[in-house]
């Protein structure tokens, strides 16, 4: 079953974005849960990274992929969330987190804890309204 879901991660990311990586190459860096206000579903995402890949970078239809220098990313063009939890993980933290959306664009509240220790809270913004 492991190996299956890093093959079946492999295919995806070639789908995606165009690039080969191998299984071996993968590292899980984070697990993310996002909830929308008032939507029952809850989307688990799984982060992970490799450092030795091959090919040229796709447009695909589910992305326009393209490179940007580690430290000048466009958070204003991305998920509101994504500039909270990316920072954790540029600097080499593995983390599990939530985020509690009102809409696409809203955070009412999230955590970021420690991938190995939950009790180790990393960052957090707690929900200050009943909703």
């Amino acid at each position: 079953m492991y190996r299956t879901f890093y093959v079946f991660l492999c295919r995806e990311v070639k789908e995606e974005c165009g690039l080969d990586v191998d299984a071996e190459n993968l590292e899980k860096v984070a697990e993310i849960d996002f909830e929308f206000l008032n939507d029952p579903v809850v989307l688990h995402v799984h982060v992970f990274k490799s450092k030795k890949f091959s090919g040229e970078v796709a447009e695909t239809e589910e992305m326009l992929p393209k490179w940007f220098p580690a430290d000048d990313c466009p958070f204003e063009q991305m998920w509101p969330d994504d500039k909270i939890w990316y920072p954790i993980y540029r600097h080499g933290q593995k983390f599990k987190a939530y985020f509690l959306f009102r809409g696409q664009t809203e955070i009412l509240s999230y955590y970021i804890r420690d991938f190995y220790d939950s009790s180790k809270i990393i960052t957090q913004l707690k929900l200050k309204q009943s909703i």
